[in-house]
């Protein structure tokens, strides 16, 4: 096991019209064990990051530790590292048993050695009945295991995982990372995990680093980025659905809302005084129906409260979502439970507690206020 760090890591790609920055500013330390996922939307810089720490990527600039020794210089072989990719990467003419014993069979380690080792990890990963067969005759999933295998046999100091689980469907998906995160805690090596499911991202990692264009936008606990997201692009990325924004003005000490309606937050923080045009913020979960058998939050208790029409409504099981669409164009997705009476059409009150609202500033870096 060893620890991660990245200072001030950057990468940039030439091109004709000047160099493409796809990392920038990159700082990040990674302790030994840990289990960190990089999440964001495609072309953030979260593979290529994962690949500068493999030494697939070199970098432009900056300096990459792995368990404290600077490995800017280092191949990949000799970084102690190994990589799950999307494409699993397994070696067709081979059999399962050859591709999990394939790098011990290139450290020149003896037979018996390599045997027991390959065994030891198909019997933990399910796959021992697998051995003699070749990678075309395994399912998704067996084919995604083997490439884990093939990675833990190593016993490398740091797992780096590329994307592992996007081929595979849903339900696979669920249960393999479920998997995963059981095998993190019977190994406990460092792992870096990429992936621009925020689902996933919440469920496995101990710590997400949020990046965009590039650029940390937030790290955290999982629960810190839901609960506090840091600016306007962390609340919509993170969470499914993503936080609902109502444009807002400041009059007369209050906020009057695009879609009608004012609001005040009691007692109003210093920070938000001098803002004019902000952003309210607030989770689907935390929408109240009138009607809906619950207790509304009251508007001279510092609720917000708004009307629209129901435009669609999404049963889900447990819950359902239900749109809403207001006066000003402006949209709202309210996650209820399933005994609600909302129905396409339908006229509907709504409100949110005054302190599970969020101000993010409209007119500056979007940054939560």
């Amino acid at each position: 096991m060893a620890s991660v760090t990245l200072e001030n890591v950057s990468k940039s790609y030439p091109s004709r019209k000047g160099a493409v920055c796809a990392v920038r500013g990159f700082n990040l330390d990674i302790r030994d064990g840990e289990f960190v996922v990089l999440v964001g939307p495609s072309g953030c810089g979260k593979t290529t990051t994962l690949r500068m720490i493999a030494g697939l990527e070199e970098i432009s600039g900056g300096v990459i530790r792995i368990g404290g020794r600077v490995v800017n210089d280092v191949q990949p072989k000799d970084r102690d590292v190994a990589m799950v990719f999307q494409n699993y990467a397994l070696y067709p003419h081979m059999t399962v048993y050859d591709n999990l014993a394939f790098a011990l069979k290139i450290r020149r380690m003896p037979k018996a050695d390599i045997r027991a080792r390959v065994h030891e990890v198909a019997e933990m990963l399910h796959i021992a009945g697998l051995l003699d067969r070749r990678p075309k005759d395994l399912s998704g999933g067996e084919r995604q295991r083997v490439a884990v295998g093939r990675a833990i046999v190593r016993r490398p100091s740091v797992f780096l995982f590329d994307e592992p689980l996007s081929n595979l469907d849903a339900r696979l998906r669920l249960h393999t990372r479920t998997e995963l995160k059981a095998l993190h805690q019977r190994l406990g090596t460092t792992c870096i995990y990429v992936t621009h499911d925020q689902e996933e991202a919440m469920t496995l990692g101990e710590r997400l680093v949020l990046m965009r264009d590039g650029v940390i936008q937030q790290s955290g606990p999982p629960m810190e980025l839901y609960t506090r997201p840091v600016n306007r692009f962390a609340a919509s990325f993170i969470g499914s659905p993503g936080m609902n924004f109502l444009q807002a003005t400041r009059e007369d000490g209050r906020w009057r809302l695009t879609a009608g309606g004012t609001w005040r937050r009691d007692p109003e923080p210093s920070s938000e005084a001098a803002l004019v045009e902000v952003e309210l913020a607030f989770r689907p979960e935390h929408v109240r129906l009138q009607g809906d058998g619950g207790t509304p939050a009251r508007a001279n208790h510092g609720a917000l409260c708004f009307s629209g029409n129901v435009t669609v409504v999404e049963p889900l099981g447990e819950t359902m979502n239900v749109h809403i669409a207001l006066s000003s164009g402006e949209s709202v997705i309210a996650r209820v439970p399933p005994i609600s009476s909302a129905s396409p059409g339908s006229p509907v009150t709504a409100s949110v507690e005054g302190e599970r609202v969020h101000i993010f500033d409209d007119r500056g870096d979007g940054a939560r206020r």
